[in-house]
């Protein structure tokens, strides 16, 4: 009796143990290892809402058609609107458009560049291989592009951007990669103004020819702290009427070249006719400055005329 007791108790133990040992084998076995592993077994990744199945860093944009609107700097401190549609399928571009509110005349030609290239870069791309500032030679369309995109693609993921009325400022000195696709927070710098700028009156000549009298006038005004713009003003007086006016411009700043152009191409039927002592150019669009040194001009060849000019 007590030799069977023994036995049965031994085979209990055994039957525990072997218990034991396959419920820890198949805890050990069936558990999750997030450990990176140089082993052939499977490995599960953890996922982020807004992810694919493919893994991390790979966001699922929801289909659709989306509009943001941008507001990008541009040189001498104006700021244009750039307004994005883009329509998304599968994570692909299926579509885009753009349209912009032009502020400065000069930004027109670059903005008709940029629509002529951007479906061919985008339309059929990835959302997220899509980064047209790391194009060479990348304009400032480009970044505000790269900010419009960025902001679609919150919104493609069910989190918008809670500060999307920055101005995306322009690039940076020493600023590369993806600082330069960034919307930053950005303090506006005043803009040029006749009130900040300086006129200068270099030389004022005088000529007489046949019954009249031509004035040549060598003066000079500020853009900003390191633009200062050369002009020459020709004045043809006949019977104290101004009969005839010429300018001349020998800017190195091509946004300052669109400034006295359009300045030139309004100016001169305005001014001729008007008696050379109270004649005033009133102000030319898009063309402050330009106008206040022609004024300046004007006020110096009374000078001269009067034998007041020093």
């Amino acid at each position: 009796m007590k030799s069977i007791t023994i036995k049965i108790t031994f085979v209990g133990a055994l039957i525990l143990i072997t218990a034991f040992g396959y419920s820890w084998f198949t805890t050990v076995a069936g558990r999750t290892d997030y450990r990176a592993s140089d082993e052939e077994e499977p490995t599960v990744q953890e996922g982020m809402p807004g992810m694919t199945e493919a893994g991390m860093g790979m966001m699922d944009y929801q289909d659709g058609t989306y509009i943001t609107t941008v507001n990008y700097e541009i040189p001498y401190g104006y700021v244009e609107p750039m307004e994005v549609t883009l329509q998304l399928e599968n994570n692909t571009i299926k579509d885009v458009a753009a349209s912009f509110a032009i502020v400065n005349p000069v930004s027109e030609g670059y903005q008709q560049t940029f629509l002529g290239y951007v479906s061919r870069e985008v339309v059929g791309k990835k959302v997220d291989d899509v980064a047209l500032s790391r194009m060479t030679g990348a304009s400032l369309t480009n970044r505000a592009f790269d900010a419009a995109l960025e902001q679609i693609k919150a919104d493609a993921t069910g989190m918008p951007m809670m500060n999307n009325d920055e101005v995306v400022p322009m690039q940076l000195p020493g600023m590369s990669g993806r600082e330069n696709t960034q919307v930053i927070p950005f303090t506006m710098p005043s803009s040029p103004s006749v009130e900040t700028s300086e006129f200068v009156i270099n030389s004022v000549t005088e000529e007489v020819v046949s019954d009249s009298e031509v004035y040549v006038v060598d003066h000079s005004y500020t853009v900003n702290p390191f633009l200062t713009e050369p002009m020459w003003t020709t004045v043809t007086v006949t019977d104290n009427v101004i009969a005839d006016v010429s300018v001349a411009f020998n800017s190195p700043d091509q946004i300052s070249i669109m400034h006295q152009q359009v300045f030139t191409d309004q100016y001169r039927d305005e001014i001729v006719g008007q008696p050379i002592e109270t004649a005033s150019l009133s102000r030319v669009s898009y063309t402050s400055l330009t106008t206040e040194a022609f004024n300046y001009a004007l006020d110096a060849v009374r000078e001269k005329r009067a034998g007041t000019d020093v």
